[in-house]
């Protein structure tokens, strides 16, 4: 765990001074987001929580009929449409309660932050969404199902359904911090007219 701590830190470390040497610059910002990530790994191995506590990438889908790339400069990648999540395992969480909750161990409980049109599409389009959804726990799903991740395909599967989120599989409600309104009930791909 000590190892996978540094190393994680280390990368992070050695990519922001790689960083320093181009026209990002340094980011202690970054580097301290790194440490933090690393932490929280660190951490959820130490208490072997990783069926209850897990951390997932993914994408929205664009807004229909508009590029979000390149309408204005930008420094670096275009971060439109990507979000991550938090995850609350509820199968996790009731074996630790001592509860058996049924079909409800094939959820989690999310908390979400999203971005669309970032940081390069039209500054009207832009938003930064935090929520709160329900979705689905593929890792309890393929575990259920027989697949293991001693075998080649099922080590595959799992690394795909363990960390990405799968477009259309949760709902839940956004608040647009840009504009202080509310998205949903929805699966995180809807625009607010503007």
């Amino acid at each position: 765990i000590l190892m996978g701590f540094g190393v994680a830190t280390a990368a992070g470390l050695v990519t922001e001074i790689g960083d320093g040497t181009t026209k990002y610059g340094f980011s202690y910002e970054d580097l301290v987001m790194d440490v933090l990530g690393a932490g929280t790994g660190a951490v959820i191995g130490y208490l072997d929580a990783d069926d209850l506590i897990g951390f997932r990438y993914g994408f929205l889908l664009p807004k229909s009929g508009s590029a979000t790339c390149c309408q204005v400069p930008g420094l670096g990648p275009d971060y439109s449409n990507h979000i991550y999540t938090g995850d609350l395992k509820l199968d996790g969480l009731a074996r630790r309660l001592g509860f058996s909750i049924g079909p409800l161990k094939y959820l989690m409980l999310s908390a979400t932050y999203g971005t669309k049109s970032y940081p390069t599409g039209l500054p009207e389009n832009r938003e930064r969404l935090v929520g709160i959804e329900i979705g689905l726990n593929f890792q309890k799903i393929l575990d259920d199902v027989g697949v293991r991740r001693t075998t080649w395909w099922g080590y595959a599967l799992h690394t795909v359904f363990d960390n990405v989120r799968i477009p259309f599989t949760a709902v839940g409600m956004r608040y647009d911090l840009n504009h202080g309104e509310w998205h949903g009930p929805d699966n995180g791909n809807t625009f607010l007219s503007r």
